[in-house]
């Protein structure tokens, strides 16, 4: 697995490590775009059952260095966590979940500063740089009511520039 592959997957790791995510945000309602036989993960109508809705994605690249030091690569990727409640009371699951979701992230140390890729140790740095709430998009929710957050992560990688062109004929 690549390391951005590696990073969704242990950020996804963080959030389900809280028994109160897992427990209110239902397996059929968390939408991973990482799973291999599910093209599009997301449901194309929505009832009440399917809330609250929590995906994952990534959105691009704050910063890139292909010579950060002398046999390095850096990069900046961001990952939105996604929720949509489906409620507008704000603490059946808006404040709970988005409480755990900082809990967890608090972890990134412990998860994601331990992941290694071809077994070079390649996370350097995760922060938290913006949190938006609002009110859910109407089509998305078919008509429903309810909040929705943005939580936008970003993550310094740190790659040997060596082990990346060896990528390139590993293909």
């Amino acid at each position: 697995m690549n390391p951005f592959a590696l990073v969704y997957d242990a950020l996804w790791t963080m959030a389900l490590a809280s028994a109160t995510i897992s427990e209110l945000v239902k397996p059929g309602n968390r939408v991973r775009f990482d799973e291999p036989d599910r093209r599009d993960p997301a449901k194309k109508t929505l009832q009440a059952a399917d809330f609250p809705e929590l995906w994952l994605v990534p959105s691009g690249s704050q910063a890139a260095n292909l010579h950060a030091n002398s046999c390095s690569a850096s990069i900046t990727r961001r990952y939105e966590f996604i929720l949509h409640t489906g409620d507008l009371r704000m603490t059946e699951s808006l404040l709970t979940v988005e409480w755990q979701l900082f809990c967890a992230l608090v972890n990134w140390q412990s998860v994601l500063g331990a992941l290694t890729w071809k077994s070079v140790a390649s996370v350097k740095h995760t922060r938290l740089v913006e949190v938006r709430n609002g009110t859910i998009d109407q089509k998305r929710a078919d008509g429903m009511n309810g909040w929705s957050a943005v939580w936008a992560c970003d993550v310094d990688l740190m790659l040997p520039r060596q082990l990346m062109i060896g990528e390139l004929s590993d293909a």
